[in-house]
């Protein structure tokens, strides 16, 4: 997640009580739909993602902040086209994807009262917004009707593309309130590229051996990336500290949770301002994906933690992945339960029961 004031590195870390536990308020579907997958959360609690309407078509829509969540159906370019909502800022502007009459997928915003517009860059095939931040900037990417694509930013009023010339393929990851961007790109041998104040750096260039992955970046430009040590071996998370504010140097420290299963891969990780950290992956002794979170405590150290030993109203479902934590510790999860026979998915906020003083 990426919220709120900016904090450097670890100049504010969380306080832990020793009692840890969270409320799960699932974030039901819409009457028709199959399944939900929730994608962020902002600090007001608001999360967005996508349900999937019978028939296998995805509607974008956001879950309210209450205790029993209510469920916003976000409307389309097209009343028939496919839409996802990837990404919300405290200001309840939203960004992500909607298939426009021709059944081609545009970037678009959709405001607080639900007004969409289409953000594609201007007389480019295709778009998606990927992350806004609460300046209301748009991250997003483009395709040309010849097929080459690239990373634009979006200031509420024009678009600008952040790719140079002579790159394609990149992808957009994160994006926070100082203006960084953080791209992927999968046709340049795998590297990863960090913009700070327009200006582009090499964050990382990696071998496809290692299968390098970055995940997200915090307001202090934190940022997470998983790697292995060489082809094979089990995934490593990977926490980079920047030297400053704004820094293109730093250093990297490994904060893979331990005791996990043997051939283990992670996924869904996510950082907020603060340095909490939520992943993914199967512990030992589990045939399954199981949801974790790793609160900064007042002394530096920190610990990961099942959050399905933490949920004190878990009621069978099982917590495989959190997808985003907030500045206030909510988190968001894709659960599963074995419901007359067939498995359902839908997607939870966790409340923390306890004090996480700042």
């Amino acid at each position: 997640m990426k919220r709120t004031l900016f904090v450097f590195a670890i100049l504010c870390i969380s306080c832990i009580s020793n009692s840890q536990s969270y409320t799960m308020y699932a974030l039901e579907t819409p009457s028709g739909t199959l399944s939900s997958t929730a994608y962020e959360i902002n600090n007001s609690g608001v999360a967005v993602g996508s349900c999937n309407i019978v028939g296998n078509s995805d509607r974008a829509v956001k879950w309210s902040a209450s205790t029993t969540p209510t469920v916003t159906v976000l409307s389309g370019l097209d009343t028939y086209g496919i839409n996802r909502a990837y990404s919300i800022n405290d200001s309840g502007t939203i960004c992500g994807v909607s298939m426009n009459s021709s059944g081609v997928y545009q970037a678009v915003t959709w405001s607080s009262t639900g007004t969409i517009s289409n953000i594609t860059p201007s007389g480019e095939y295709s778009g998606r917004g990927q992350k806004i931040n609460n300046r209301g900037e748009v991250l997003g990417f483009a395709s040309t009707s010849s097929g080459d694509s690239y990373v634009f930013t979006w200031n509420g009023t024009t678009s600008s593309s952040l790719t140079p010339g002579t790159y394609t393929g990149d992808n957009p990851i994160a994006f926070n309130e100082a203006g960084q961007a953080l791209t992927a790109n999968y046709n340049d041998w795998l590297k990863f590229y960090l913009y700070t104040n327009g200006t582009r750096n090499t964050f990382w260039s990696a071998s496809p051996w290692n299968s390098p992955r970055v995940l997200d970046m915090n307001q202090a430009g934190q940022i997470l990336f998983i790697t292995r040590s060489g082809y094979g071996d089990p995934d490593e998370l990977k926490l980079w500290n920047p030297d400053g504010r704004n820094a293109t140097t730093g250093a990297s420290q490994d904060i893979t949770p331990s005791g996990l299963a043997t051939g283990y891969a992670i996924s869904n990780t996510a950082i907020n301002a603060f340095g909490d950290i939520v992943t993914s992956s199967v512990p030992s002794g589990q045939t399954n994906c199981h949801a974790m979170v790793r609160l900064r405590s007042s002394t530096g150290a920190a610990t990961w933690l099942d959050l399905n030993s933490l949920v004190t109203n878990l009621d069978g479902w099982v917590l495989n992945y959190a997808v985003d934590i907030n500045d206030k510790g909510q988190i968001l999860c894709w659960g599963t339960k074995i419901v007359s026979g067939q498995t359902r998915q839908i997607s939870f906020r966790l409340d923390p029961g306890f004090t996480i003083s700042r």
